[in-house]
Parts: C-alpha cells; structure tokens; sequence
C-alpha cells in the first residue's frame, strides 16, 4: 500500500493513501475522507463538493440538499 508521509522536524505523519481509481475524479482532483464517512471533493473545475449534499462553486455560488439554514453576515471593512 502506498501512503504519503509527510516529515515536520523529528516528526512524521501519515496524510494518506492511495486508493483505487475512482471514476467520480477525474486527473488532478482530490478526495478525502473521514473515518465517520465524511467526505469532500476539490474539483478542476474550483468547486468543492462536501458528502455529497453540498456543492460551492469557484464563485462561492452553492447548492444544497436537505434543510439549510442560514443567518446574515456584514462584514465591518
């Protein structure tokens, strides 16, 4: 099994493995998972998916299943 080891000083981490070719990435993106099934997508595209449920695009557009809710923001810039 191949993993990616990263070193920090007299450190070193495990940050992944390589996993069998999947059909949902194409060359280039990224997939990561959690041990509870969590799950997000970086895309080619510049979108991030995450679980499958939502979707924000390069433009921070985003796209949701389920019941969202939200609250307003302003920034004080």
């Amino acid at each position: 099994q191949k993993v990616l080891l990263i070193s920090c000083g007299n450190h070193t981490a495990c940050a992944g493995v390589e996993m069998k070719k999947s059909s949902a990435l194409e060359a280039g993106e990224i997939r990561l998972f959690s041990e509870g099934g969590a799950s997000i997508m970086l895309k080619n595209d510049g979108s991030v998916i995450i679980n499958n449920a939502v979707t924000i695009d390069k433009h921070g557009n985003i796209e949701a299943s389920g019941i969202i809710t939200a609250q307003s923001f302003e920034s004080e810039e």
